[in-house]
């Protein structure tokens, strides 16, 4: 058996593997991996399983897997087609872009062993394909506390069938709006995820978000790739805040990826606005986006 498998490295190209016979059974898509490259070790991620080599590529050629990290899939169908998409709109790497997801530093040995692989393969997958036009909601022209208090309404009515992704632009802001998620859900429904949180911490959110145990991930920029299965809201507050957009390789923008994941799972995206920029206001204009209607 062989593997498919991106490095993260600037190159766009999937690298086949042989699988050990005694890795068989637990290396699938989704899940990282330890393997020889060149004259050094790298990580990468699994993308496909084959039986058989199509491509005219002697067997003898091949390196087989070192290792895998990890016991269960940690990155979704949707999450991969996610990363295909940005690999080819921001001109780089699936690999590059999956380690973006999901930092290949980011593992806890310990944290796995307590929380069990059958969490995460009880987990049903309900993303199903979406085939309608994203819809994207503007809440601009507000009062602070009117605006929180929208955001607050939405999540409730949203997270009983599913679960939301709330992202904010800076850290100081988060400690305030904990406390107003607080007042509509228990503490262990939410995640949280940001660059001060540890290695460790992340996993398990990551883990516990996969499985379907929170409800609620939220934090800063990368917020946007947590990997719920059944995700019905996205909230992104101040979207025109510049903290958004990803100025490191891969550069992304926080806005596009939201709506992309929309369009990929049925889930509607909230745009928060003190004064909404120029963009914003043409694809109101255009009726691309709809201005959010609420009652107080």
């Amino acid at each position: 058996m062989f593997a498919e498998i991106v490095l993260p490295i600037p190159i766009k190209k999937k690298f086949l593997y042989i699988i050990p016979d005694e890795l068989k059974q637990v290396i699938l898509p989704g899940v990282r991996v330890n393997v020889p490259f060149s004259n050094r070790t790298e990580k990468g991620y699994v993308i496909s399983i084959k039986d058989t080599i199509t491509e005219n590529i002697p067997v003898s050629s091949l390196k087989k897997i070192d290792s895998v990290i990890d016991k269960a899939p940690v990155i979704t169908d949707e999450l991969f087609k996610l990363a295909n998409w940005m690999s080819d709109f921001y001109l780089c790497s699936t690999g590059e872009i999956l380690n973006c997801i999901l930092p290949l530093e980011v593992y806890s040995k310990k944290v796995e062993s307590e929380f069990l692989v059958k969490n995460l393969q009880e987990s049903p997958n309900l993303i199903k394909k979406n085939n309608n036009k994203p819809e994207v909601y503007v809440a601009c022209n507000l009062q602070r506390i009117k605006l929180v208090n929208i955001y607050m309404k939405l999540i409730k009515e949203h997270i009983e069938p599913g679960e939301c992704i709330f992202i904010v632009p800076e850290l100081q802001i988060i400690p305030e709006l904990l406390q107003n998620l607080n007042h509509i859900i228990s503490k262990d429904k939410i995640g949280l995820w940001h660059n001060k949180i540890s290695r460790k911490i992340k996993y398990q959110n990551w883990l516990l978000a996969l499985s379907g145990k929170l409800k609620i991930m939220f934090g800063t920029r990368s917020t946007i790739f947590a990997p719920f299965k059944n995700l019905k809201l996205i909230i992104i507050d101040t979207e025109t805040n510049e903290s958004y957009k990803n100025i490191q390789k891969p550069e992304y923008d926080t806005v596009d990826v939201a709506i992309k994941r929309a369009e990929l799972t049925g889930a509607k995206v909230v745009l928060g606005y003190k004064i909404p920029s120029l963009t914003i206001y043409y694809n109101l204009k255009i009726k691309k986006y709809k201005y959010l209607e609420y009652s107080d």
